[in-house]
């Protein structure tokens, strides 16, 4: 897995090759599924729908499982969140009946505070990617090393629903990969098709938008990947009944969640090639983008909170994000704009401890994603979002709308539009603070309140 992991990121770089070599660096390569359940402890179905996807994979003897061990290597995250789920796990088990009950007004449904939707501290980790507060939301920095091209991200809604998943509706972000919704469509048709097998009921778009990347879906579309979102209804792993007074029983939700498993590892199968070549060919967009006028890097001096700073650049490393360092002289660059006013910076010389983040590289729609101040929507969707509040309806937004990282941290940050960086290379991880007593007998602390 290692030696594999190693060459699947040199495979899916376009650097150093021509775009007419990509086709011959792609020919045998494997495609990456990282299959992610249960983010949410309360939402149960997922992790139990991982094992049986994991079963299937690996003693699956007929044609199709086959295929897709020798086509593709699929990494499972089953349990997202363990200690929520032990929590609620736990009060599913003080609150059963030895006949479960359907009833949702009674306790074994309902759950009481503080339920098991956050982690140990409470947090909800599927708010959490980019910022990587909590331990559990390193894993994005494993996702980040593989380069996947599939993400699913498995969750449960409310009990009197059916099934969503993607794609999702508008807004669409700008910094979306441009056959990324095409790829969507197709998946989703095959998805349908599955579910169609079995009668179950489901639906698309209709609520759902990632324009947040702070999702794993979403999160994962900025770097690449087909992102796909399930829901499915909840039934607190037993049986629930709805409004309509249809039953539904907790392992329908979990095959559920496999059948649409292994319908998409079945699709990122039939069109690995295409999917590969389009992953690269966004990728070298990016990296081979001319300089016409546009957001070509942002820079980060360390200035008045250099350990603020500091966290910024080791935050988007650990997503894949390529940061330059500049240590020594004091550097000068042209054409710097204020990062929150977007003004032109009239003094361009730059602390000699600065940092530089190029959009042209792999990772740099997630650049632009993560650090512009302000990320445009379409005009037709404020059409949409205006019409939706006059009539009482209420924001089509699902949540948050602006997360810019400079803005988040407080820390000095410029752009520029040019295109030569001189001064600024390869640099090593940013030091950690090191604190130390100085002198021998202490009769009492003077602490700078300055830097965090």
């Amino acid at each position: 897995l290692d030696a594999f992991q190693r060459e699947h990121a040199q495979r899916v770089d376009p650097r150093g090759r021509k775009a007419a070599e990509d086709a011959r660096a792609l020919a045998e390569a494997k495609a990456v599924a990282w299959m992610a359940y249960s983010i949410h402890g309360d939402e149960l179905s997922g992790a139990d729908a991982a094992c049986a996807v994991a079963y299937w994979l690996v003693a699956g003897e007929g044609g199709l499982a086959q295929r897709i061990r020798e086509g593709l290597v699929v990494l499972i995250d089953p349990a997202e969140n363990p200690d929520g789920r032990e929590r609620y796990l736990s009060m599913l088990q003080a609150f059963q009946h030895r006949v479960p009950t359907p009833d949702q007004e009674d306790l074994s449904h309902a759950a009481v505070w503080p339920w098991g939707r956050g982690n140990h501290y409470l947090f909800d980790l599927n708010r959490d990617w980019f910022s990587m507060v909590q331990p559990e939301s390193r894993r994005a920095e494993v996702i980040a090393s593989w380069h996947p091209q599939l993400v699913v991200d498995s969750h449960e809604m409310g009990s009197h629903d059916t099934y969503l998943f993607s794609p999702p509706r508008h807004p669409f972000n700008p910094y979306l990969p441009p056959t990324s919704l095409d790829w969507a469509d197709r998946f989703a048709a095959d998805q349908a098709r599955a579910l169609d097998r079995h009668g179950y009921p489901y639906y698309t778009r209709e609520w759902n938008e990632e324009f947040f990347p702070g999702y794993g879906s979403s999160w994962a579309a900025y770097r690449g990947a087909l992102g796909i979102l399930y829901e499915m209804s909840r039934t607190a792993g037993t049986v629930i009944k709805k409004h309509s007074g249809d039953l539904r029983t907790y392992a329908e939700a979990t095959e559920h969640h496999v059948l649409s498993s292994i319908a998409n590892i079945e699709s990122l199968s039939n069109n690995r090639a295409e999917i590969l070549a389009d992953f690269v060919a966004e990728r070298r967009e990016m990296v081979d983008q001319t300089g016409d006028g546009k957001l070509t890097a942002w820079v980060l001096p360390e200035g008045k909170y250099p350990q603020r700073t500091r966290d910024l650049v080791r935050l988007l490393r650990r997503q894949g994000i390529e940061v330059l360092g500049r240590n020594g002289e004091r550097v000068r660059l042209d054409n710097l704009r204020d990062g929150r006013s977007g003004t032109t910076v009239s003094a361009s010389d730059l602390p000699a401890n600065s940092w530089l983040v190029p959009v042209a590289q792999p990772a740099g729609r997630l650049v632009r994603e993560l650090l512009d101040p302000h990320l445009p929507m379409e005009s037709a969707f404020f059409q949409e979002e205006r019409r939706s509040i006059e009539r009482g309806e209420g924001s089509r937004l699902y949540e948050t709308t602006a997360w810019s990282l400079p803005l988040n941290f407080g820390v000095e940050a410029y752009w520029t539009t040019g295109r030569q960086f001189q001064g600024f290379g390869a640099s090593v991880e940013p030091a950690e603070p090191v604190g130390e007593v100085d002198g021998e007998t202490v009769v009492g602390w003077l602490i700078d309140g300055t830097p965090d």
